[in-house]
């Protein structure tokens, strides 16, 4: 198997994708947090402006790359929630892709082999579940991977043109994930331990520098001038909170990741993290130096990211989204340690260093599948226990607040206001200006606003004086303010005093488009009250 893909390349690489968009179909759902991201393109596309709300200019999003692309689905005549699933499954696409190319440098003619790792990375459940999620991570996962293969290139034949290349694709990941700045700083010192001291490696590794500082540093003198700080706001934000609350809801999710991702992946990763440099003897000779490159930022990159996902406290949505971009690099590594097993030996001892390797796909697999299953539930305690909303709760209250937002649309004025801490689905189909009480969409709060909790991205929450500022005409604030059956309405003397009253939205299925029909309680406006006094829908 050489860099040249030929027709059972394509067959291979078709086959697990076909695997992988099945799989990331029957999660079925959509990250509420994708749809802040949504409207910020939505803005862009219609009025030339990347922000939240007209006329405030704040840097809410995380990726800027993605919000481009979705910026040019807003164009186009399909829903654009549609358009980003179809994105997603094309970067999962191009992940496996860019896996089986890694897999070309660092086993060459060993196809069966490859073949096992790109489908356990096909059947990965964080791989899958993130593909149609809404959110950058199979796009930033697939760059990280093509990096590594044009790294090993580069290492091969070290021209200053590959190095301009392999710098564009990790400025690339940099500007669609902020740890794109970390794969590069990486890859750069581990190419530097090999190329500095011939001269055409020495213009290569400039040109790589030269080209990635180039589009990073124009993009942060864009912002600077833009949204007025060097970093995004959801930066100021998530930095919140006690230090050592967040190592240790760190480390727990590192407990329940590890747990859930398997004894196969797990062991397959330390293998190859210790003898994947050596690899099974190979008909091509460069293939030993593709895999030591591969295997030193291996060695550099999983445990410093590990450690940062750990320092950020984790992550509150389901599934290791965090973790994907590590996957395709230790199940190669993996393959190229049990490869390791028969190379170069009787073809006995090579069918069965192939056959555990089949063997420990099936575990794989059905691990995933379980865990898959477990994620699916709207409430699942271990997920509970660790301040995770499983998917299957994301799923759901995304489609809730989407339905919500629908409501609001339909009673609101097109000058009114809403204040929601659930900034996605809701306000992007309300249409209307969102105070994020959370602060990921508004400098204040990310830089002023009192700390309330240690849970990522929910560390901050404006205060009364600063909501009742903007004077929302919808406010929903609280914790579990949806429910099934009608229930009597609070009163709130200090929010009554205030002009506000408590309010009872009937979310109708058929008519909201809520997957059932469902009762969201909030408060309202007394003026827009009186409005709106004769709704069917509304009772307060």
């Amino acid at each position: 198997m050489s860099g040249r893909w030929n027709r059972i390349d394509a067959i291979v690489v078709g086959a697990a994708s076909a695997l992988l968009c099945y799989l990331a179909s029957r999660f079925d759902f959509f990250c509420d947090d994708a749809f802040i991201t949504l409207r910020y393109a939505e803005n862009l596309a219609t009025h030339g402006a990347p922000v939240y709300n007209l006329g405030e200019r704040v840097e809410g999003y995380t990726s800027f790359v993605w919000l481009v692309l979705c910026a040019l689905g807003a164009l186009l005549p399909v829903p654009l929630p549609s358009f980003v699933q179809g994105l997603g499954a094309a970067s999962g696409v191009l992940l496996l892709a860019a896996s089986w190319s890694l897999l070309a440098r660092v086993l060459p003619g060993e196809r069966l082999f490859a073949a096992v790792a790109l489908l356990a990375l096909a059947a990965s459940a964080p791989v899958a579940a993130w593909t149609m999620g809404g959110l950058e991570t199979p796009l930033f996962a697939a760059l990280c991977t093509w990096a590594f293969v044009l790294a090993i290139d580069v290492q091969r034949e070290p021209r200053a043109r590959r190095g301009a290349w392999l710098g564009v694709v990790l400025a690339l990941a940099t500007l669609t994930r902020p740890e794109g700045a970390l794969v590069a700083a990486i890859v750069w010192l581990v190419l530097a331990g090999w190329l500095a001291r011939s001269p055409s490696g020495r213009s290569a590794l400039l040109a790589m520098a030269g080209a990635g500082a180039l589009i990073v540093g124009a993009h942060l003198a864009w912002r600077w001038s833009y949204y007025g700080y060097p970093l995004p706001n959801t930066f100021y934000l998530k930095s919140s909170g006690d230090s050592g609350v967040m190592r240790a809801k760190g480390l727990a999710y590192l407990g329940l990741a590890a747990r859930e991702l398997g004894p196969v992946l797990l062991a397959a990763s330390s293998l190859g993290l210790i003898f994947g440099a050596r690899g099974a003897r190979s008909r091509e000779p460069s293939a030993a130096g593709a895999r030591a490159v591969l295997a030193w930022i291996a060695r550099l990159l999983i445990p410093i990211y590990v450690a940062y996902v750990v320092t950020v406290g984790g992550d509150f949505l389901d599934l290791y989204r965090f973790f994907v971009p590590l996957l395709p690099v230790a199940l190669v590594l993996g393959a190229v340690a049990l490869s390791r097993l028969g190379g170069g030996t009787p073809v006995g001892v090579t069918t069965l260093s192939f056959t555990i390797a089949a063997v420990l796909l099936l575990f794989h697999g059905r691990g995933q599948h379980a865990v898959a299953e477990r994620a699916r539930q709207v409430a699942e305690p271990a997920r509970a226990e660790r301040g995770i909303e499983p998917v299957g709760w994301t799923r759901l209250y995304a489609l809730r607040w989407a339905a919500m937002g629908r409501w609001i649309a339909e009673h609101a004025r097109p000058d009114d206001r809403m204040a929601v801490g659930a900034a996605g689905a809701m306000p992007f189909y309300a249409g209307i200006y969102n105070l994020d009480t959370f602060g990921l969409c508004d400098a204040w709060i990310a830089h002023h606003g009192p700390i309330v909790s240690n849970r990522p991205g929910h560390q901050r929450f404006a205060p009364r004086s600063y909501i009742l500022k903007h004077k929302p005409a919808f406010l929903l604030i609280g914790n579990d303010y949806t429910r099934d059956t009608p229930v009597p309405l609070k009163r709130d003397r200090g929010w009554e005093a205030q002009g506000y009253v408590w309010a009872e939205a009937h979310v109708d299925a058929q008519r909201y488009g809520a997957p059932t029909s469902y009762f969201h309680y909030f408060l309202l406006r007394r003026d827009r009250a009186s409005e709106r006094a004769s709704s069917p829908y509304l009772r307060f």
